[in-house]
């Protein structure tokens, strides 16, 4: 039977978990804020140029007519009485909450992805004991059946022999779909069940 990594799993949900995603994208997006509100610190250069005709003689240009500038303009703010500290710690504390969100939301997927695989490996493990009581029981029947056709055995011990074995089939095929739910579980905690919705 496959017994899943854990670490592997989870690296998978961290890449492919649309709410991790979306609290990555808002941490970066957060960044962007603070580079945003620290550029209120510093100065701001334009450059600009112009062209430019004017005659005064007739209604026709000539060359001689027209001119152009070129110029760069430095615009510093000497005082924003504190506008630009206050939105400066304001983005950095949105980038500390996107952070910690972002944070909590993985710890919260690597639990829910152990949780899945503890209840998959036990499913796994109880499967196993089954199979392995079901080919006891099964030699048992057959050797009530073989005593029945000799006339040794009574037809009694034959229908329990073989309602045990009846009962250790049913047990297996409900824990074949436990061990699928489990499955199912574990691939809904790492976001890998998306990749059959979700069109590429």
């Amino acid at each position: 039977m496959q017994h899943p990594d854990a670490g592997e799993w989870i690296d998978y949900a961290y890449d492919h978990r649309p709410d991790i995603l979306g609290q990555d994208v808002a941490v970066k997006g957060a960044e962007v804020g603070v580079k945003q509100a620290k550029s209120g610190y510093y100065p701001t250069i334009s450059l600009y140029g112009t062209i430019y005709g004017d005659s005064s003689d007739d209604s026709r240009l000539e060359e001689d007519d027209f001119g152009s500038a070129v110029g760069v303009q430095l615009t510093y703010n000497l005082f924003a009485g504190g506008l630009d500290r206050a939105k400066t710690r304001e983005a950095r504390q949105k980038e500390k909450e996107n952070r910690k969100s972002l944070e909590q939301a993985r710890l919260d997927a690597a639990k829910g992805i152990r949780s899945a695989i503890a209840d998959l490996r036990a499913s796994q493990e109880q499967l196993l004991l089954l199979r392995t009581n079901e080919e006891l029981i099964r030699q048992n029947r057959d050797l009530a059946e073989k005593e029945y056709k000799a006339g040794v055995g009574s037809l009694v011990r034959l229908n329990e022999a073989q309602r045990d074995l009846t009962t250790a089939n049913n047990r297996i095929a409900l824990a074949i779909a436990g061990m699928r739910q489990s499955w199912y579980m574990l691939e809904a905690e790492t976001g890998h069940i998306l990749m059959n919705v979700v069109p590429e």
